[in-house]
């Protein structure tokens, strides 16, 4: 109820909003009628200049797509599981949203929903849209500080009645790029800002809201630095974008002059840079204004600095003004509403097709289970689930490409390429993806399993974007050879499988080495070990009876923790960088496990709050396993391939775990007594006491599942992924 309240009021938010862009045109319109003259107007397009009109259009058109590329690549670069189009058609909104709302080019808050709407963490999202803001800003800030020396140069005089405004609105931008740098790269910089928003958090009101946001301030700080240092380290890609922006910026300045010129103005091509500098200073240094795309402030600043030039009079300014807004805004938003509206299209037809997968999954007993591979003869692991899923009672069937005599009779037999290029690559044809999908749709599979399958990349992307069909991705042939193919091979085939291991609901390695393997290069998603695929001498091996102990200086209580690709300053800091008091903490170590060192500024921070003593760095992974005879507790930060690897270990060496209330547990182990949930906020220290001074449970749950058989506990997790889609 309260959900649908929030959309109708959203919705009525949206169209006041829109109303209140129809009233300003119709102010435009008026304005012009007033200032300038709408019959000569409409003479002077009757009479246009074709060719320029044209350059006009093109010119439009290069601005409304390279505007949005910064963002389209951005957003690319952060390997979402958003599909290419949908990444296109969330950038291109907006020129929607910036024509109804106050706020700033560059990027959306309305964009943050879709993002989080279609899978993207709101880590990612908010690292997409605050880098893309930079971005822009860094360029207009540019471009803006070039465009004010032109007109100081060479044309002073039409500063000199305007020069504080002009000023004012030069300074605001110039701060929010002195605060984007804070924020970039001062690691003191999310402590200020927390305390000044408990301050104003004493403002009764506003107290809720300001504290939520003051306590969530570090962590999403933390997160944009570490994106945004994991981005300036890419030279080529910065360079790359900042060209796309710049390009698309000197485009969009160029209209006002090119709009005068198809309006047969008297305008001459020196008068290029000087109108260019104009429209940058209008647009640039007025999008402070309070109204929706800074409406009333861009024209009325355009308008009083182009009269200066002599050969412009009032009248001219004002026809400039009213076609270059109908160009650049409206034109844009309509861009921006298209893409919206697209985007709505593919979404509704997509939910559609997920209620037809619910209704048709209710009290199913007996899944239809579609595995995906490029042969079935030649793939072990296929051919034992498909033996294992059949025993269970279940309905598997292979899709391949690959004919051969031993493939089962019902066998689904996808388009391969006969591009020998393509099949070097292991890649199948783009052309081939439509047919490929439709033949997998028609036949009404429950949850698909990419079993070796690294020929269909596209096909899994593809069914991702269009389908509700649950996919489980399982590789271990690729991973263990990409060191034996030459760079250019080895790097495509890295690319594709790392947009597999993200695009996928679930990911199985099929034994602890595949898991590893996958770790080693240091692909993104930090998706957990399913245990389904783990045979009992995997788990068997995780056990140690060697012990090793760590000089622990007197501490009471002692716990592990490890973290992927070695991020252990985001959890250090987050619990103890940024805390008065850690008096909760003092009898107890924390051992980090990893090969790495704290930043100065954190160890600065720890020291500072005497608690660097109380964090114990041990370069010592592969003997890890030793600890946990010594230890209270191992802390589960987040899921990826290490973590999750160190879970079960925890498990195999009967060690309580602590994980976090946002991590979804295996499901084989929610039962599991020696488990505890905590909250990052809320109860992280109520939780380790309760774990440290609760007794071991001895228990057979886990010991239990790993004696399971395969076939059966592949059943279980397609039956609980096809049952959390069932809740959705």
């Amino acid at each position: 109820m309260e959900t649908q309240i929030k959309k109708k009021n959203q919705k009525l938010k949206t169209i006041l909003q829109m109303a209140l862009v129809g009233v300003i045109f119709i102010a435009l319109i008026f304005a012009v009628s007033q200032l300038g003259d709408l019959s000569d107007l409409r003479d002077k397009f009757l009479n246009v200049n074709v060719k320029y009109l044209i350059i006009v259009i093109i010119l439009t058109i290069t601005y409304l797509v390279f505007m949005i590329l910064p963002h389209f690549f951005i957003a690319i670069f952060h390997k979402t599981k958003m599909d290419k189009t949908r990444l296109f058609l969330n950038a291109s909104n907006e020129y929607f949203f910036n024509g109804i709302t106050p706020s700033q080019s560059g990027s959306q808050p309305f964009q943050t929903f879709v993002y989080l709407k279609h899978g993207v963490s709101g880590d990612d999202a908010t690292s997409i849209l605050t880098t893309t803001y930079v971005n822009y800003q860094l360029i207009a800030n540019i471009l803006s500080t070039v465009a004010l020396i032109v007109l100081w140069i060479f044309h002073s005089e039409v500063l000199k009645d305007k020069l504080v405004i002009v000023i004012l609105g030069y300074i605001l931008n110039l701060a929010v790029l002195v605060l984007i740098f804070f924020l970039t790269f001062s690691k003191k910089f999310p402590k200020l800002v927390q305390n000044f928003l408990y301050l104003l958090a004493k403002i009764k009101p506003f107290r809720k809201i300001l504290t939520k946001a003051a306590d969530n301030t570090p962590k999403v700080v933390r997160s944009f630095q570490k994106s945004s240092s994991e981005l300036y380290k890419k030279k080529r890609f910065l360079i790359f974008t900042s060209l796309l922006r710049v390009i698309a910026l000197v485009a969009y300045y160029a209209v006002p002059f090119f709009v005068a010129k198809a309006l047969n103005m008297n305008v001459s091509n020196s008068d290029f840079i000087f109108m260019l500098s104009i429209t940058l200073v209008a647009t640039t240094l007025m999008a402070w204004f309070p109204l929706p795309g800074s409406s009333g402030g861009v024209e009325t600043i355009f308008v009083v600095l182009l009269t200066a030039m002599a050969t412009i009079n009032q009248v001219d300014a004002v026809n400039i003004m009213f076609v270059t807004r109908l160009f650049t805004f409206y034109f844009a938003m309509l861009w921006g509403l298209l893409a919206y509206f697209i985007l709505k299209i593919m979404d509704i037809i997509k939910d559609k097709r997920l209620k037809r997968y619910q209704e048709r999954i209710k009290g199913i007993e007996s899944l239809k289970i579609g595995i995906v591979c490029d042969n079935y003869h030649n793939n072990a692991d296929a051919q034992l689930m498909y033996k294992q899923l059949s025993e269970n009672q279940q309905n598997p069937i292979i899709i391949t490409h690959t004919m051969h005599p031993n493939n089962p009779s019902d066998t689904v037999y996808l388009k391969m390429t006969k591009c020998k290029l393509l099949r070097y690559f292991q890649n199948n044809n783009i052309f081939r993806l439509r047919r490929n999908r439709k033949e997998i749709s028609k036949h009404n599979f429950d949850i698909l399993h990419f079993i070796n399958a690294m020929s269909h990349t596209r096909l899994l992307s593809d069914l991702k974007k269009h389908e509700p069909i649950p996919i489980i991705f399982t590789e271990n042939n690729i991973v263990n050879q990409l060191h034996t193919y030459r760079k250019f091979k080895r790097d495509n085939l890295s690319y594709r499988l790392e947009k597999m291991l993200i695009t996928s609901d679930v990911v199985l390695p099929e034994s602890l080495d595949n898991s590893k393997s996958f770790e080693n290069h240091s692909f993104k998603p930090t998706y957990y070990i399913d245990p389904t695929l783990i045979t009992h001498d995997d788990f068997d091996q995780l056990k140690c009876d060697k012990l090793i102990d760590v000089a622990s200086k007197g501490f009471k209580h002692k716990y592990l923790l490890v973290f992927p690709n070695y991020q252990v300053e985001r959890f250090v800091d987050f619990y103890f960088g940024i805390k008065d008091d850690l008096d909760d903490y003092k009898d107890s170590l924390f051992i980090i496990v990893g090969n790495l060192k704290l930043p100065p500024g954190l160890k600065n921070s720890l020291e500072k709050n005497d608690f660097i003593d109380n964090v114990l760095i041990i370069n010592d992974i592969d003997n890890a396993k030793s600890y946990f005879k010594k230890i209270d507790a191992f802390i589960q930060e987040e899921y990826s391939a290490r973590t999750s690897t160190f879970y079960l270990t925890a498990l195999a060496n009967h060690t309580k775990v602590l994980v976090p209330k946002s991590i979804s547990k295996p499901n084989a182990f929610n039962s599991a007594s020696n488990i505890y949930e905590y909250t990052y906020a809320d109860d992280f220290n109520a939780q380790i006491k309760k774990a440290t001074e609760s007794p071991y449970h001895k228990e057979n749950i886990i010991e239990n599942y790993f004696n399971t058989p395969i076939g059966i506990r592949l059943t279980s997790l397609y039956f609980n992924v096809v049952k959390d889609i069932r809740k959705d």
